[in-house]
């Protein structure tokens, strides 16, 4: 895999962990807009959380891809490289661990 694939799959997974983070704000302005015991003035198609769900999905199939990718072409790059991409990576999966998803996609 070339440099310019790595740089590719990396900006992939950071803007999957953006979208995320954009799609749970979208939710939570939603909730703190939520008037409770009132119905609401009008009802809207709303595909956030499903929006959300697809995001989580592509993180998780781009992540661990990009771990076996790193895994598999130990000897075609550099090895302080493929340590950046893994640090990276694991950097991106904190992010996600910590937007605490699991319950807002009713993943407990």
């Amino acid at each position: 895999m070339t440099q310019a694939n790595w740089n590719a799959e990396i900006a992939n997974v950071r803007d999957s962990v953006e979208r995320m983070k954009d799609h749970l704000a979208w939710l939570q302005l939603k909730q703190a807009e939520a008037r409770p015991g009132l119905p609401p003035a009008f009802q809207v198609y709303d595909p956030t959380l499903t929006d959300l769900s697809n995001e989580y999905s592509r993180f998780l199939a781009l992540s661990a891809k990009l771990h076996e990718d790193l895994a598999h072409h130990v000897g075609r790059t550099v090895p302080a490289r493929r340590a950046r991409l893994r640090k990276e990576l694991q950097r991106l999966e904190q992010a996600v661990h910590h937007l605490n998803l699991r319950p807002t996609l009713g993943l407990i």
